[in-house]
């Protein structure tokens, strides 16, 4: 009897912990979905047409600092259309994920309630990151996911990743090479408070993809753990923001007005020309020998005009 119940105690434990995960699992599905519907009100294409007009000012590599004082009631992302945030103990989302209905009000009430306490959504550290890139279609495809696994990342630590953008070719159009072209990036981490429990920031933005005359990420910039402390920036070609013209400084180059003002020297040149002068008069007394002997006769001037100095 007793071997029955505890095989069905731990029964019944398996299949609520397989219920938690299945509702933390649609939880997270959600949270994309709510992110999306933020991220298609301004920009709705599919797959397969493409808007006409294109520019990717994704920077091409990514150096994330890890601040574990960061909240997300405080952002400030620039050169994005939208931006999503929520930090999350564990324990809380399977709480509250029992009797959620799933809609999108509810699920972003949800997210603001869960900023906990101070000192429990506080990481001591981060022991996994994963950072996903997704495509410019209404299915927010992963086209690009670096996971950072078992990891001990303490505050302050730096977190390098390099975007899928950086291996589009400035040569093609950026409609051949849409598996290249990131409409928006996900980074979501994985801690543990004081408390011992798992506590979670994720958070994401989207790309303006139709507009990139605006400023673009850029390092400084911060939202919920993470301080952007450097970036790569994205290839002009594609992102006419960053493309800064560079004839200013060619034009302000005097080479000309240099060069010609210093080799002009007004005492050395009159002195010269006189020496000449009184070395031709007295030459043509010598005006009798042949036209040969003037050859040496300019010898003779040199010497002439080096004792004349002299004097």
């Amino acid at each position: 009897m007793s071997g029955s119940k505890s095989s069905s105690s731990s029964s019944s434990r398996a299949r609520a912990a397989n219920t938690n995960s299945n509702k933390l699992l649609s939880l997270s599905r959600v949270a994309t979905l709510v992110f999306a519907a933020l991220t298609l009100t301004s920009y709705t294409t599919t797959a397969q047409t493409p808007p006409p007009s294109l520019c990717s000012c994704s920077p091409t590599k990514f150096n994330f600092k890890l601040n574990f004082q960061g909240t997300c009631e405080s952002t400030s992302l620039t050169g994005v259309n939208d931006e999503l945030c929520f930090i999350n103990v564990r324990p809380g989302m399977e709480s509250v994920a029992e009797n959620v209905d799933f809609e999108i009000e509810n699920i972003l009430s949800m997210m603001s309630a869960n900023q906990r306490a101070l000192n429990s959504v506080i990481p001591t550290v981060v022991t996994s990151v994963d950072i996903f890139e997704y495509d410019t279609t209404n299915e927010l495809t992963v086209i690009n996911q670096e996971i950072f696994s078992n990891q001990s990342l303490s505050d302050g630590d730096i977190i390098e990743f390099t975007s899928i953008s950086s291996k589009l070719d400035p040569n093609k159009p950026l409609q051949e090479q849409l598996e290249y072209f990131p409409g928006g990036l996900i980074l979501r981490y994985t801690g543990v408070n004081s408390n011992n429990e798992d506590v979670i920031n994720t958070f994401a933005w989207g790309y303006n993809i139709e507009d990139c005359t605006t400023e673009q990420i850029s390092a400084g910039d911060f939202i919920g753990w993470t301080i952007v402390d450097d970036v790569t920036a994205a290839n002009g070609a594609f992102c006419p923001a960053i493309v800064t013209p560079p004839p200013t400084l060619s034009p302000t180059t005097l080479a000309p007005t240099t060069t010609t003002a210093k080799p002009v020297n007004p005492t050395s040149s009159p002195t010269s020309t006189t020496t000449k002068m009184s070395i031709t008069t007295k030459s043509s007394k010598h005006s009798a020998r042949s036209k040969a002997a003037k050859v040496p006769s300019a010898s003779k001037a040199t010497k002439a005009s080096y004792s004349l100095i002299y004097l």
